[in-house]
């Protein structure tokens, strides 16, 4: 379950409604506070990131959305720790870390 990264999309949580319970492992960021990875106790899937320093956007990993579901990036988030060979587009905007 884990992956060097992944595309999530966020949605704020008065737009955003889970209907069933999920399984979690969490995580402690740099930052110190905790990120919650919640997966299908069924299949294993991730499918939410939740974390304690941003409480109110739902991040959704962007694979497990229902085509045709279409996104613009509108940031790149801990570029600092970004795979080698990684492209970034040009015009974007860059954390080097958490958001800030």
């Amino acid at each position: 379950m884990r992956a060097d990264y992944a595309t999530i999309a966020f949605f704020k949580m008065d737009e955003a409604f889970v209907t069933r319970e999920f399984a979690e492992k969490i995580y402690l960021a740099e930052s110190g506070n905790e990120t919650r990875r919640q997966y299908c106790d069924y299949c294993n899937t991730m499918m939410f990131d939740c974390s304690e320093g941003f409480p109110h956007p739902l991040g959704v990993m962007s694979d497990q959305l229902q085509h045709p579901f279409k996104s613009s990036p509108s940031c790149y988030v801990y570029v600092r720790k970004k795979k080698p060979g990684m492209e970034i587009l040009a015009g974007m905007k860059l954390h080097e870390a958490r958001l800030s």
